[in-house]
């Protein structure tokens, strides 16, 4: 059981290099496990604090438990709601901007990775 994740982070090394059969490529690859690593222990700690996501949608609007700032939140949210189809969704939520903002630098390391891969295919 202890040997378990040591096998399997060389199997996936072992799987890049027979994929690309260079290591330089298989290490920069590989590098971005252990970011997901380090961003996975980062979040399991700001999970266990007590200011990180410490609000609840449904208990500000059911037990009326919350501050006056999220009061105030949610009575706009629904007021709006009376008026604009969604609005929350449309107009507020966070996930839309970061999910373009993932595109946007996915479009753009892709476009360089395939300028620097036809410049050492051409020397």
């Amino acid at each position: 059981m202890i040997l378990l994740i040591p096998v399997a982070l060389t199997l996936v090394f072992l799987l890049l290099y027979i994929q690309f059969r260079r290591v330089v490529t298989t290490l920069i690859i590989y590098s971005g496990v252990v970011l997901c690593v380090a961003g996975g222990f980062i979040l399991i700690w700001l999970y266990g604090q007590p200011w990180f996501l410490g609000f609840e949608v449904f208990g500000t609007l059911f037990d009326l438990i919350g501050t006056s700032v999220q009061f105030a939140a949610l009575g706009l949210v629904l007021i709006a709601a009376l008026f604009i189809k969604r609005p929350w969704c449309n107009y507020l939520c966070p996930i839309r901007p970061v999910v373009d903002l993932i595109r946007l630098v996915r479009q753009t390391v892709k476009e360089r990775w395939q300028k620097a891969t036809l410049k050492t295919r051409s020397a």
